[in-house]
């Protein structure tokens, strides 16, 4: 196989991104922020158009994201970041009522197999959160294959 061939056929670094949302039915985005003392990154309310499609949203929403770039950087570095971001108001997410739903959220575009290793501190941090942690992988076979 020629070098050209081979770099086709490499594996390309996964696209990762990481965030926290917090949705709710009763309390809005600017609510959220002021319990527990962080600004998001997005937020919507009821009512809202999602994106640029029909869908009208039936809750309200906030979202934080990891900074780093979706590539370059594993899985772990992205809860590290998300989970920095969070850990000065982490002790307030536990105002939230058991209603709003705090979820801690990785999703992974690759090509190959993904390997996810966490520290303890991050399933620590997620349960002081009192938040639900959602994984989604997606297998996106290269073009060709």
């Amino acid at each position: 196989m020629s070098e050209a061939a081979s770099d086709e056929h490499a594996s390309k670094s996964p696209k990762i991104f990481a965030w926290i949302s917090v949705v709710s039915e009763r309390r809005s985005a600017d609510e959220i922020s002021a319990l527990i003392g962080l600004s998001p990154d997005r937020a919507w309310k009821i009512g809202d158009r999602r994106g640029k499609t029909d869908i009208i949203e039936r809750t309200h929403g906030w979202i934080l994201n990891s900074r780093l770039k979706n590539v370059g950087f594993d899985v772990e570095a992205h809860m590290d970041d998300l989970l920095q971001r969070v850990k000065p108001a982490s002790e307030r997410f536990a105002l939230l009522p058991e209603q709003d739903s705090v979820t801690v959220h990785v999703a992974i575009y690759s090509d190959s197999r993904v390997l996810m290793s966490f520290e303890p501190h991050i399933p620590r941090m997620i349960s002081t959160l009192r938040a639900r942690f959602d994984v989604e992988i997606y297998f996106m076979p290269p073009q060709g294959q």
